[in-house]
């Protein structure tokens, strides 16, 4: 039963309803053996791949030790952390220009206009002038 089950292929029949919809159904039809469609074939294809894959991995402690596999694409970015704090003050620059000039004040009293007095005679080295309004009687 076994062996039939296996043997058989899938033929497609079509069927067209009044409705004009195509129905597609399958039904069993028993064909030549296959070699291809075999148990047996089927068992030493697995023990196959079974023993391979456990070339490629080495057995360490408990578990199974493969290579690892090609890398993944890039995640997407994360959300951003706090700010950190600030740095320190960077080197002093030049001196800058000097402030614009202030506004000049009111103009100052101007003095009196006259003609100035007249001029007495040069006096003599070593003996005093007016003191207080008083004259000293020459020698």
């Amino acid at each position: 039963m076994a062996d039939q089950a296996s043997n058989e292929v899938l033929a497609r029949t079509t069927q067209v309803t009044n409705n004009n919809a195509k129905l597609e159904r399958f039904r069993r039809v028993i064909s030549s053996p296959s070699s291809s469609n075999d148990s047996a074939y089927i068992r030493e294809v697995l023990e196959d791949i079974f023993t391979s894959s456990l070339k490629i991995c080495k057995k360490r402690g408990n578990f199974n030790v493969c290579p690892r596999g090609r890398p993944g694409t890039p995640g997407r970015a994360g959300t951003q952390g706090d700010q950190g704090r600030r740095g320190s003050q960077g080197v002093m620059g030049q001196p800058g220009r000097s402030g614009k000039q202030g506004i000049a004040g009111p103009p100052g009293i101007e003095g009196e206009k006259g003609i100035k007095g007249d001029t007495g005679a040069p006096g003599i080295p070593g003996i005093k002038g007016d003191v207080r309004g008083t004259r000293y009687p020459r020698d």
